[in-house]
């Protein structure tokens, strides 16, 4: 289908030789940057891109359903380092992004970002990242606030989200739990409760670093 081919590409390209660091992860749910839209059935996610100490820097998320090995979604994230010393703070743009739901049938998506790092000591660090996105052949519209702090101790790192949005007032907390198990291998657990609703979401995936 002319869905499938247009992703196998749209990975190829990305993935080429501008791609510095990757990952593939096989996950009992999927990614996303509001943790209360996570796929709750398995996925391969795809993690892609260049080098974090370049002032502008790629980057490609994407999502495949691991039942029928079917496209689910992505991210290709370009970001501008604005401000590089303790306090870093990166403009962003998502485009595309890309949702693809049953029948394949592509809902596309352009959002702009501004991310903030703060890193207060070699254990433990703070981002606040805004998103405002908006649908490209829909009427999908979002404002996203993300606070999250990062903790690592030994083989361990620790990230905490809260997180609103102003699309249909959604807000939670979210935990994510990675363990490094060797160079190449980390599990990673994942915890998502959606306040306002009551909903409740928990992944765990094996990742493989390339």
């Amino acid at each position: 289908m002319f869905v499938k081919r247009l992703f196998v590409l749209f990975v190829l390209i990305a993935s080429s030789a501008y791609s510095q660091y990757g990952s593939v992860e096989l996950n009992t749910g999927g990614f996303s940057l509001v943790p209360a839209f996570t796929d709750d059935q398995p996925n391969f996610i795809l993690n892609l891109g260049t080098s974090t100490d370049r002032r502008v820097t790629g980057s490609l998320i994407a999502n495949i359903r691991v039942e029928g090995m079917k496209p689910r979604g992505g991210i290709f994230i370009t970001r501008y380092k604005l401000i590089d010393k303790k306090l870093k703070l990166h403009l962003g743009a998502h485009l595309p992004a890309f949702q693809v739901d049953e029948d394949y049938h592509m809902d596309t998506f352009f959002a702009r970002e501004v991310l903030a790092t703060y890193q207060l000591n070699e254990s433990v660090g703070f981002t606040g990242m805004f998103i405002r996105g908006t649908g490209m052949n829909n009427d999908f519209k979002m404002k996203l606030l993300n606070f999250m702090t990062i903790i690592r101790k030994n083989s361990f790192v620790f990230t905490t989200q809260l997180y609103g949005m102003d699309f249909e007032n959604t807000y939670g907390i979210a935990q994510a739990i990675s363990y490094t198990l060797s160079k190449k291998l980390s599990i990673n657990g994942f915890l998502n409760k959606t306040l306002s609703n009551g909903s409740t979401i928990s992944t765990l995936g094996l990742r493989y670093h390339m």
